[in-house]
C-alpha cells in the first residue's frame, strides 16, 4: 500500500498548478471584505481543493489503464481499494491542519477574531472525507467522466428534496436545541457508517472487474 500512496503522490504533485492558488485566491478574497465569512469560505475551499486530488488520481489511473496493469503485480484489491481511502483520510487530516495554520495566521494579524478555528478545520475534514466518500465510489462505478454527476446529485439535488421535506413535514430545525457532544458522536457515527458504506460499494466493484 505504500507504493500506492507514493504513485498517487507523485501524481498529485505532477497536477499542481498556479491555477489552485489563483481559485484560492478569488475565493478567499470576498473574506478579506467580510472577515466573518473567511473562516467558512477557507474551510470549504481547502476541503474541496485537496479533496478532489483523489479524483483527479482515479482519472489519471483510468488513462493510464492502471486496472490492467495491477493483475500483474502483487497487490490484492482490497490494498487497492484501501489505499484510495488512506489517500482521502490523509488529505482530510492536511485540510484540518492547513485551515488551522491559515486561521491562526489570521487571527494573529487581526483579521478575523473568531474563536472557533477549530470547528471550522474539523468541518473542512469532514468535507473532504465525504466528498471521496462519494467520489471514489462514484469513480469506480461510473468512470470519473460520470462521476461527477453523482456528485451533483448529492450536492444539489439531495439537500433540495430533505428541505422539502422538512417543509411538507412543518419541521424548523432551528428551533431544535442539540447537545455539542450528542451532535459530535451523531457526525463520528454518521461518518463511520457512510466510510463503511463507501469502502463496501468500491471493493465489491473492484472485486469483480
Amino acid at each position: 500500500m505504500r507504493g500506492l500512496l507514493i504513485k498517487d503522490g507523485y501524481l498529485i504533485l505532477k497536477n499542481l498548478s498556479m491555477i489552485y492558488l489563483a481559485a484560492f485566491l478569488m475565493a478567499i478574497l470576498p473574506g478579506f471584505r467580510n472577515p466573518s465569512m473567511l473562516l467558512p469560505l477557507l474551510s470549504m475551499l481547502v476541503a474541496v481543493v485537496l479533496g478532489s486530488q483523489v479524483a483527479v488520481t482515479l482519472s489519471w489511473d483510468e488513462k493510464a489503464k492502471w486496472k490492467t496493469m495491477l493483475v500483474s503485480f502483487p497487490l490484492s484489491v482490497f490494498q487497492e481499494v484501501a489505499g484510495k481511502y488512506v489517500l482521502s483520510l490523509i488529505l482530510s487530516i492536511i485540510s484540518f491542519i492547513a485551515v488551522c495554520l491559515l486561521g491562526g495566521l489570521a487571527r494573529r494579524a487581526n483579521i478575523i477574531m473568531d474563536q472557533n478555528i477549530i470547528l471550522f478545520a474539523g468541518l473542512s475534514f469532514c468535507v473532504c472525507l465525504l466528498y471521496n466518500m462519494i467520489m471514489i465510489p462514484a469513480t469506480y462505478l461510473f468512470g470519473s467522466g460520470k462521476s461527477r454527476m453523482v456528485l451533483i446529485i448529492f450536492v444539489g439535488v439531495l439537500p433540495t428534496v430533505a428541505a422539502l421535506l422538512l417543509r411538507t413535514l412543518r419541521i424548523d430545525i432551528t428551533r431544535i436545541s442539540f447537545d455539542r457532544r450528542f451532535l459530535a458522536v451523531m457526525l463520528f457515527s454518521g461518518m463511520i457508517i457512510l466510510l463503511t458504506i463507501s469502502f463496501f460499494i468500491s471493493y465489491m466493484k473492484q472485486k469483480v472487474r
